[in-house]
């Protein structure tokens, strides 16, 4: 119990808001409810251990069934040997079955198939097995290989040891205690948590998700898949401390002991300071990588508490949030804190960033202050990269025929300026400048009907055709661009796109616009952030229209 309760893995899973902490408590149950069906008579362990399972299966179910696997192995040999009864078995499974029921009615009303299990439905390529992976529809596909399994688990199991309570000290004496004693059936089944968990963990491509990558999870988070490795880890682990207890006490009977227990007022026992010999370096190793994970840990909470800081600290009220999408629609994260309570009668309501159709959200609750989260930059996973973050507030201007007024700022002294407007896949670019410097300013005004668009401004060409009608399929998207050559191949753009939408020649833009830049296009990709020291603007209704 002390090796379990103080290794790093165990105490941050058990402070997370995951479901491996649950299997793991729940696969315990099963063990331990199991083991007592076999020493005692009667029906009740057997229908908990099949519950216990059970319901195992509906938290975690491949977890599951690797964990069940071995105490099925072993089960059959104490039937073989006549030491566990039919009656038993059948009870045991029998208690499974609602947890078995609740898992397949699940999935059948989530993917209108018992056996189909709901993260299939995200891709179709996103099962166990080697060969084509994806997790998303949307993301790019790559190839999982007996070799890749193969790097992935061992680097998980290695990661492991970090994890555990004494760390590779911990192996060793589990080690010891396969030397020291015969090998039995329950030391069979401990070895079998062992092979099912790592060979098994091995089959599910999640295993390269969580050592490899820009921020690999098992590094502040540990090494979850393998939860189930630390009860054979402190099982073994504990008996082999016991084993080295006693073989350390021979050699040093050999020393005076006697004369220096003689010497010594209160001197400790032989048995407590072979005990001592031992604990200090464990306690030690487990200080370290205790120290270690809690700081890797750490430094994630620091970084999301810095994420949450502009709506914790704001003290909004009555305010719509929209919220980024980093990983697609599926997933909340990081902004997990950032929900919803069931009534919509809170000071903040949070939505998805769905660009223009925010301006229909919005118009359903007039009475809140609508804002948009910025996240400066690319959002990595690396504990390290706090980018800015900050609230920017938008409002609808609306209008017939709306401006657009700009101020630019060459920030990258580069000679092409050009100023361009894209919407619905359509572009309108002008030629600003063609022997621009750094420090040049740049003033120019876009007018903007439901049925055309008009540019006033310093002008040295037209690059590209007009655009006649806006498309509401896409945010309208207003920018400068500086570029070295005139075939603008490579550019830094600076650009500010307005949530929009026209309706009966009526114009409705969210201003003043989500800013965006881009500063290797086409190779580097669109992060937001602020460009205000390069390009400012403003929304206005032209008079008289």
């Amino acid at each position: 119990s002390i090796f379990l309760i103080f290794s790093p893995l165990f105490l941050v899973q058990a402070s997370v808001y995951l479901s491996y902490m649950l299997s793991f408590l729940l696969n315990l149950l099963f063990l331990l409810c199991f083991l007592k069906s076999v020493r005692r008579s009667g029906w009740v362990y057997p229908l908990l251990a099949g519950l216990s399972i059970g319901v195992a299966a509906f938290a975690r179910p491949y977890t599951a069934l690797l964990f069940a696997l071995p105490v099925a192995g072993y089960a059959l040999h104490l039937l073989t040997r006549k030491r566990l009864s039919l009656l038993t078995v059948a009870l045991l499974l029998m208690g499974s079955l609602p947890g078995v029921a609740l898992t397949l009615g699940y999935n059948n009303l989530m993917t209108g198939s018992a056996l189909q299990f709901p993260f299939n439905t995200s891709s179709s390529q996103d099962t166990l097995g080697f060969g084509t992976k994806q997790m998303w529809s949307d993301q790019a596909l790559f190839d999982y290989t007996p070799g890749a399994a193969l790097d992935s688990t061992q680097a998980a199991l290695i990661e492991t040891v970090k994890w555990v309570f004494g760390g590779a000290l911990l192996v060793i004496l589990a080690g010891l205690s396969f030397l020291r004693r015969r090998w039995k059936s329950r030391m069979a089944l401990l070895v079998g948590i062992i092979a099912s968990v790592a060979i098994g963990n091995a089959l599910q491509w999640g295993t390269l998700n969580i050592t490899f990558g820009e921020a690999p999870l098992s590094k502040y988070m540990g090494p979850f898949y393998y939860m189930d490795l630390l009860l054979p880890l402190c099982l073994l682990g504990a008996r082999g401390f016991f084993d080295a207890v006693r073989l350390l006490r021979r050699p040093w009977r050999r020393v005076h002991w006697a004369a220096f227990k003689a010497n010594q007022s209160g001197a400790p026992s032989l048995t407590t300071a072979v005990v001592l010999a031992l604990t200090i370096p464990l306690v030690a190793v487990t200080a370290y990588l205790m120290g270690r994970a809690l700081d890797a840990n750490f430094r994630y909470t620091v970084k999301h508490a810095a994420i949450y800081s502009p709506v914790v600290n704001g003290r909004l009220e009555s305010a719509l949030v929209f919220l980024p999408t980093p990983y697609g629609p599926f997933i909340h994260h990081p902004f997990g804190y950032l929900l919803n309570d069931p009534s919509f009668n809170v000071p903040v309501v949070y939505a998805r960033n769905l660009g223009n159709e925010n301006l229909e959200l919005m118009k359903a609750m007039p009475e809140r202050r609508t804002y948009v989260y910025q996240y400066q930059g690319k959002f990595s996973e690396r504990a390290e990269d706090v980018a800015p973050v900050s609230l920017l507030r938008i409002q609808p201007v609306e209008g017939r025929f709306l401006s657009v007024d700009m101020e630019a700022v060459n920030t990258t002294n580069k000679p092409f300026v050009w100023a361009y407007i894209w919407n619905g896949e359509k572009t309108l670019t002008y030629l600003l400048d063609d022997q621009s410097g750094s420090g040049k300013a740049y003033r120019f005004r876009w007018y903007i009907a439901a049925d055309r668009l008009y540019f006033d401004g310093p002008n040295k060409g037209r690059a590209e055709a007009t655009i006649q009608g806006l498309s509401g399929k896409t945010t309208l998207n207003v920018a400068v661009a500086f570029s070295r050559t005139r075939e603008r191949k490579q550019q830094e753009i600076f650009e500010y796109r307005y949530w929009f939408t026209s309706k009966d020649g009526v114009l409705t833009l969210g201003a003043p616009g989500e800013p965006w830049r881009d500063t290797a296009w086409p190779d580097d990709a669109w992060v937001s952030g602020d460009i205000s020291s390069t390009v400012r603007a403003g929304v206005s209704v032209v008079p008289g229209s």
